[in-house]
């Protein structure tokens, strides 16, 4: 078997590059992956919400429910399950019993997430 060294060394630059594309590909969906978690909402602090008298009644979820969701589990610290609950159950009440600047700014963020909501007096 004679065999051209040539072929051969062509052949191992290949699958190292192949092998090294790999790799980098591999990281560039784990950094992805890495990312979208981070982007996950995160309850607001409840120091940030302070007691009150009044509260934020959720009307309509609007077209991107989902943005909703997430900002609702943001704003109240429920799981994707209860949150999704209160966009197909509405009008829910969001919070109660809260400063009106805590209801100005949940309201802000679900408004810009395409909700409809009201403030309302307890």
């Amino acid at each position: 078997m004679n065999r051209d060294p040539n072929v051969a060394l062509v052949m191992l630059v290949l699958i190292l590059v192949v092998g090294s594309v790999a790799a980098i590909v591999g990281a560039l969906r784990a950094d992805r992956a890495n990312s979208r978690q981070a982007e996950t909402a995160r309850p607001v602090p409840a120091e940030l919400i302070r007691d009150g008298e009044w509260s934020l009644v959720l009307d309509s979820a609007g077209a991107s429910k989902v943005e909703v969701v997430k900002e609702l589990r943001a704003i109240t610290g429920l799981g994707i399950a209860e949150a999704k609950r209160l966009t197909d159950r509405t009008p829910a009440t969001v919070l109660a019993g809260v400063d009106r600047s805590s209801a100005e700014v949940a309201h802000r963020l679900l408004t810009e997430a395409g909700a409809t909501v009201r403030i309302t007096k307890v």
